[in-house]
């Protein structure tokens, strides 16, 4: 076995955030690549009507496992339910199951709330609360080796050089916590704005506090920060991915002919990391705990191998065409812009009046209107997101370069997160490609059929632009 896993050999590992987009490919990664280690501790907490064992049993019937089940039949027996939320105070963990993470040895703490517009509340507990907690569990684990958090790249987006290194937030995470337990929600709510300060929303700002909380603490850990996180690269399937944020997202709604605008600097650097990447630099960060401790990994993509949002745009789009969705309810026209004043008129036209258009034909029909409603959550999505497509950053990565030095050439192959190398063209294909079939539900069998679609909208597209130019003109005439 490599040295990466050696170390895992017959540990037992507390994994929270399993059936998040990055926690499933940790746990499958773990499962198929370090075998021998002894037991995985996963936290999971009822939803939407099922039970712990019925997401697990969900999670591990997902396309990502598949090659793992053929690998290690018998991974089931290592894997051990905790029941608990990390939106609950010390992760709503029984009396019993503390006990049980004595015998833990190492802990990965990828669960989080990513959404842009979350709730401070929401965000205080589930991401700097259950931090807080977490840490005060693993003081009480005597073998413990690790610790990794995963955070992000923009914690600290208001600086414009980000080291690998703690910045201050300028407030105590503890008095933030108390403050947000004892404020009333509609208090908080119109608080909220001179809280975060600089920060642009309450998910990096409880990021930036989470870490904070790691600051003078003696326990062997390390801190992950990636960029933005999109489809898998390599493993364990090319282009896999299973939630609408970042790239992909983007992808999906311009071939569906939803997403025609969107505000970005094309010419800016694009900080876009395969998932399958942050898996392996977790896991590698977790190893290197015992040689060096407390370094934080800013894994933001390579200078040496950088892409703008320019041909990340222009990819996108080819592969929409080369890709097209069955299902797209209008024809794919795209385009970005950094101007602010470009992008509302852009919005006016190709979101808002096509959404009351869309309703209209809703409610003549007899139907339940909605696609004002959706543009208007496009729109509050968009504009979180516009921050980090016009702004620009540079992130130092030493610590990121020196982990894969320390690697041998086999930790190398099978945890693989080397940026210099990565092949854009390959990836953006596959991201398309992925998102379409594991998002969508939309096999590559149907392309033939969804280029005849295509067409079709095509010529009402134009038809309708035609017939829209020609009615105005015909009204200006008519005028004069």
């Amino acid at each position: 076995m490599s040295p990466i896993q050696d170390f895992h050999s017959g540990q037992i590992i507390f994994l929270t955030g399993a059936t998040g987009f990055l926690g499933k490919l940790v746990l499958e990664k773990l499962l198929r690549t370090c075998s021998e280690l002894k037991k995985i501790y996963v936290l999971l907490r009822p939803k939407k009507g099922q039970s712990q064992h019925e997401r697990l049993e969900a999670l591990l019937n997902q396309p990502c496992f598949e090659e793992m089940k053929v690998l290690t039949p018998n991974f089931r027996q290592k894997i051990a339910i905790l029941h608990g939320d990390c939106g609950a105070p010390f992760l709503g963990l029984s009396l019993q199951d503390r006990t049980l993470l004595e015998e833990v040895t190492c802990v990965i703490h990828s669960a989080a709330v990513v959404k842009f517009n979350v709730k401070l509340k929401n965000a205080i507990f589930t991401n700097v609360r259950a931090v807080r907690d977490l840490i005060i569990l693993a003081r009480n684990m005597p073998k413990l080796k690790s610790f990794v958090y995963v955070s992000t790249a923009f914690s600290h987006c208001v600086r414009h050089e980000i080291g690998e290194e703690f910045y201050d937030v300028g407030i105590n995470p503890e008095d933030v916590i108390s403050m947000v337990q004892g404020l009333d929600d509609v208090i908080l709510e119109t608080l909220t704005p001179h809280i975060l300060g600089k920060w642009p929303n309450c998910y990096v700002y409880s990021k930036a506090l989470a870490e904070q909380l790691f600051k003078n603490e003696s326990l062997p850990f390390s801190i992950v920060r990636p960029a933005i996180v999109g489809s898998a690269y390599q493993e364990p399937i090319p282009g896999w991915i299973d939630n609408f944020q970042g790239i992909v997202g983007i992808s999906v709604g311009v071939s569906m002919g939803v997403l025609r605008s969107l505000q970005i600097d094309p010419k800016l650097r694009a900080n876009v990391v395969p998932v399958d990447f942050v898996v392996n630099t977790v896991l590698a960060s977790g190893w290197y705990c015992q040689k060096s401790e407390k370094l934080i990994y800013n894994f933001a993509g390579s200078d040496l191998n950088p892409i703008t949002w320019d041909v990340v745009v222009n990819k996108l789009s080819q592969y929409a065409f080369k890709y097209p969705m069955s299902n797209a309810i209008w024809y794919p026209n795209f385009s970005v812009t950094p101007s602010t004043a470009v992008h509302k008129i852009r919005v006016l036209f190709s979101h808002t009046l096509y959404a009351y258009f869309v309703d209209a034909i809703l409610y003549l029909l007899g139907r339940k209107r909605i696609a004002v409603k959706k543009y208007k959550k496009i729109a509050e999505l968009t504009d979180c997101l516009s921050y980090f497509t016009l702004g620009s950053w540079k992130f130092s990565d030493e610590n990121v370069r020196k982990l894969w030095m320390e690697m041998t050439a086999n930790d190398r192959w099978n945890f693989n997160f080397d940026m210099e190398k990565l092949e854009w063209e390959n990836y953006g294909e596959n991201c398309v490609a992925g998102g379409r079939i594991y998002l969508m539900k939309d096999p590559l069998e149907t392309v033939p059929r969804a280029r005849k679609r295509l067409f079709a909208l095509f010529v009402i597209h134009y038809g309708f632009i035609f017939l829209v130019l020609y009615l105005l003109f015909k009204f200006i005439t008519w005028v004069i």
